[in-house]
């Protein structure tokens, strides 16, 4: 293991629970702490309420971003979302126009920062094109490339697409600040975790599939 991604914490911590900080939460509140550097006054985005999404959503949110919307298929996802600081939520299966609902609640203004996690390009294309302009969009999945992405709205107003790995960040900078955060009661990951044995490991990847479990996190005998 480099050096770089050990880390010392206070043994008086429950290990079991620092299972997600190392990958999924790192990667999405690394992408609005370190790499967007969001902030108050900000509009932001985030497609897919995964692990890694609802890590960048708290994230935004312990940041005190102005809006953060969060956009899913998943009921009771999105109500979790907004339960952790969300103040939006949108259902691709219930609205049409993802880019006019955006561009509504965000007074008409548009969004600053746009994450995506989930690799639907039609969704992604949607919330990019209310993107205001120099607006910034990361892409923080494996199953969408750029080439995939037709939305000309990013040369026309100067849109920036990223696309980040690992929250561009690094295990001994952003830990420390997500568990300090917790500790404030501002990034309460601990809400996305459902601990299973380890023989139980076919029903937490059904769980995780259908939705019922985030962050599912297998206990070793």
């Amino acid at each position: 293991m480099d050096a770089k991604q050990l880390l010392k914490v206070d043994k008086s911590l429950d290990l079991k629970m620092f299972a997600p900080l190392g990958c999924g939460a790192l990667t999405g509140a690394g992408a609005v702490l370190n790499f967007f550097k969001c902030g108050p006054g900000d509009m932001v985005a985030v497609i897919g309420a995964g692990g890694v999404g609802l890590s960048a959503m708290m994230a935004a949110k312990a940041a005190n971003c102005k809006k953060i919307i969060m956009i899913d298929v998943v009921k009771s996802r999105l109500d979790l979302a907004l339960s952790l600081g969300a103040t939006d939520v949108i259902n691709p299966k219930e609205v049409q126009d993802i880019t006019g609902e955006i561009m509504e609640i965000s007074g008409g203004a548009g969004l600053n920062y746009l994450i995506d996690t989930s690799g639907r390009t039609e969704v992604f294309n949607a919330a990019s094109a209310a993107l205001a302009v120099r607006g910034e969009a990361g892409l923080i999945t494996p199953d969408m490339t750029p080439t995939e992405i037709g939305n000309l709205f990013f040369y026309l107003y100067r849109k920036t697409l990223h696309c980040i790995v690992l929250g561009m960040t690094t295990a001994e900078d952003i830990i420390p600040k997500m568990l300090e955060l917790n500790k404030r009661g501002l990034f309460p990951y601990e809400r996305l975790i459902r601990q299973y044995r380890f023989e139980d490991i076919q029903q937490a990847l059904a769980d995780m599939k259908s939705g019922a479990t985030v962050k599912p996190v297998l206990v070793m005998p």
